[in-house]
């Protein structure tokens, strides 16, 4: 049967109606939990649900006494009544067993059973007495809900007097399977401890150096933004879908978890000396909360690209579970939102041993994977710790042997007192150490604190953060972890970050992605417009492609270890690919039978090296005349000033043309410097013209004739105002 998916309902009646019964109401559980701890024949008891009186609603399915029960009480169900237990299995089952009995009435009762809310089994209950009645099933580790719901109720009247009902006493979950050992043996081929030391898959000692890929499959504001924006993924996913709406911004992420880091950046790593990266992993880059216990595909297509590109550049990956569900701490670093915290809701806690089975399950066989660090910075009771501790470790053990089990300690992976004894063969210690998380303390004062956890629990110590100061701090750091023989490593945080502390590979943003990463870590700052924002979206992605970081050499140079053992997988570390085998020398060809052998020629004679000749005598390059001194500009003269456009004269008025007498021929003037011909002179065949003599001057004045008008008065006043004062004034023209 296929891993199945629960569908937890609060309560049952608003799910089914109150004809169906209730919610856990009328079979209550006392949860015996029965590890397997039997031979490998015996069947194991998982966990089992009793009746009980003390969770009784009695709405249908109502608890009796009986004294045949085991408990001493039964459910009863009524007409269509049903029941719901939800039961979480400390580990996995392979069988469910119902006691019921039934009461006869024109046929046995019937059932169906469903199983996380998919229909399992239909039977009937042909006994009155009590009776096991067991399923096979393959329930993995962890939540699961369990429906049983009575399908016939039947009565009949007088006198034939009967009513049909069904009753359960109790469900079992058990297992057929030989109990896991709780110490595996240590794997071939795999990196795995041996006493204080850490061991490659050859046997031969180990030590983990590297970096953090913090945000990538984890965001944390300040990595991508300013040095203190303490800002969760889910806050900034939410400011984010403010702007360009939920489908864009569900792109985005996946397009960062496409770019952030990719194989470029593992053959930097690689090349730089390194020899692991430890990921940090947000439980919603596998599993949403609206549907828990089902996986995406995506977040297992990102885990994948990242175990291929590690095993190509011979480079260790530690999965290191950052965020679980509901989140192990108030704030940034786990993604918290609220309301809901990992400590206070088992049903939480179920999910986060849930999800590492699953991790362990897919990635048993891959030997490029050094390790599980079960819980990054916890800060909980060191008993509730411990029990989620072995929770995962049984949970991990029963599908992956193989890899190494990192173990952080309690108060942000400080103090080691919340493990006794060892909880695994093959496990390791880790703690983080920044120089800001204990002011005026030397790193070399806590050492011995953390030596003594290693030498009391017999297991390698490995430092899996530290950094985010100055160089000389960065350089302190490394110096202390390299000459301490228990310390099996480090990893540096991070990889690749915006501003504040150095980074091995620094993100150069641009004045959009700037402003949208800003409104992203806190929405009291300016807010993009949505073309901003996509401009913004844009420019990020290609400012945190590898080629476009800006590397840092000096920090570079103080990581750079030295004897680093690179990963032990069969991989040449110097090549891109995996090494090939050697190709087969091609086979001799035979000479056939009889076939004389052909004498071999001389070898040509080589003629004697030709006599180089020297090189010709270069010629002294010419020299150079001095730059000719360039004539200064000519002054330029000024322009002329323009004299003022002369006003003109406006054009003199013409006097009309005077009307000529009819039938008298226009006179004629002569030609300037020609004398009027003399009387008489006329040309032979002229006609004669006779004209009126003019009146002597001072003589009556000449009247008007025919044809002829004088001319208007302000005429002669106007031309006589022209000519100036004192000129005489003429009469009218005479013709």
């Amino acid at each position: 049967m296929p891993t199945t998916t629960p569908t937890t309902t609060p309560d049952l009646r608003a799910r089914t109606g109150p004809a169906l019964g209730a919610l856990l109401g009328a079979l209550v559980c006392a949860v015996a939990l029965a590890l397997a701890a039997g031979t490998a024949s015996a069947a194991q008891t998982v966990a089992t649900a009793e009746a009980d009186q003390g969770a009784m609603d009695g709405i249908t399915a109502r608890p009796i006494a009986d004294t045949a029960a085991s408990g001493g009480f039964a459910v009863k169900f009524d007409w269509a009544g049903a029941d719901r237990l939800t039961t979480v299995l400390p580990a996995d089952a392979d069988a469910i067993t119902l006691r019921t009995r039934g009461d006869q009435c024109a046929g046995a009762p019937a059932y169906t059973l469903t199983v996380d809310g998919r229909p399992f089994a239909s039977d009937s209950v042909a006994s009155t007495a009590w009776t096991d009645r067991t399923y096979a099933a393959t329930l993995l580790a962890g939540r699961h809900t369990v429906e049983v719901r009575f399908t016939n109720d039947h009565t009949e009247p007088w006198p034939n007097a009967c009513d049909r009902n069904l009753y359960l006493d109790a469900v079992t979950f058990s297992s057929d399977a030989a109990p896991v050992p709780s110490v595996p043996a240590v794997p071939s081929g795999f990196v795995h401890q041996s006493g204080t030391q850490l061991l490659d898959g050859a046997g031969r000692p180990l030590r983990l150096r590297g970096v953090n890929t913090g945000g990538w499959l984890m965001w944390e504001g300040w990595i991508w933004g300013q040095q203190f924006d303490y800002t969760g993924e889910s806050a900034m996913m939410g400011n984010l879908a403010a702007v360009v709406g939920q489908p864009a911004a569900d792109q985005f992420r996946a397009d960062v978890r496409n770019t952030y880091i990719t194989g470029d950046d593992f053959r930097a790593m690689s090349a730089y000396g390194l020899n692991v990266a430890r990921v940090p992993i947000n439980y919603r880059l596998l599993e949403d909360d609206s549907q828990p216990f089902t996986y995406k595909q995506s977040g297992w297509d990102a885990l994948d690209r990242a175990v291929a590109a590690a095993r190509q550049n011979s480079v260790y990956l530690v999965l290191d579970l950052h965020a679980a569900p509901c989140s192990q701490v108030y704030g940034f670093t786990s993604d918290y939102v609220g309301p809901q915290f990992l400590w206070s809701t088992p049903s939480c806690r179920d999910r986060t041993v849930a999800l590492w089975r699953a991790i362990a399950a897919r990635y048993a066989d891959q030997n490029i994977i050094a390790g599980y660090d079960v819980l990054n910075e916890t800060m909980i009771g060191d008993a509730q710790l411990l029990d989620l501790y072995r929770r995962i470790t049984t949970a991990i053990r029963q599908v992956d042997p193989n890899h190494t089990l990192i173990y952080e300690g309690n108060n942000l992976a400080r103090t080691f007192d919340v493990l006794p004894a060892p909880l695994d063969a093959n496990e390791m210690l880790s703690f983080h150490d920044y120089s800001w998380m204990v002011q005026g303390q030397d790193l070399t004062a806590r050492m011995p604190a953390y030596d003594a956890a290693a030498r009391r629990l017999n297991a390698p110590l490995w430092v899996g953060e530290f950094g985010q100061g100055s160089y000389d701090d960065v350089q302190r750091y490394v110096s202390t972890f390299d000459n301490d023989p228990l310390v099996a490593g480090w990893a540096d945080w991070t990889w690749k970050q915006s501003a504040g502390f150095p980074a091995l590979h620094t993100i150069q943003h641009t004045p959009a992605s700037q402003k949208l990463v800003d409104w992203m870590n806190n929405s009291s700052r300016p807010q993009p417009a949505p073309a901003e924002a996509a401009q913004g979206m844009s420019d990020f992605l290609a400012a945190i492609r590898f080629t476009s970081t800006q590397p840092d050499a000096r920090l570079r140079e103080v990581l750079r270890p030295t004897g680093v053992t690179p990963a032990a997988v069969g991989i040449d570390p110097r090549r891109r690919s995996p090494r090939r085998p050697p190709r087969p020398a091609p086979r001799s060809r035979r000479r056939p039978a009889g076939r004389r052998r052909r004498p071999r020629r001389p070898p040509p004679r080589r003629r004697p090296p030709r006599r180089r000749r020297p090189p010709r005598r270069r010629r002294p390059p010419r020299r150079r005349r001095p730059p000719r001194r360039r004539r200064p500009p000519r002054r330029r003269r000024p322009p002329r000033r323009r004299r003022p456009p002369r006003r003109r004269r406006p054009p003199r008025r013409r006097r009309g043309r005077r009307p000529q007498r009819r039938g008298r021929p226009r006179r004629r003037r002569p030609p300037s410097g020609r004398p009027p011909p003399a009387a008489g002179a006329e040309r032979p065949g002229a006609a004669v013209v006779r004209r009126r003599p003019r009146p002597a001057p001072g003589g009556p004045p000449r009247g008007p004739g025919p044809g002829r008008r004088t001319p208007p008065a302000p005429r002669a006043r106007c031309r006589a105002r022209s000519r100036g004062p004192g000129a005489p004034r003429r009469g009218p023209r005479s013709p």
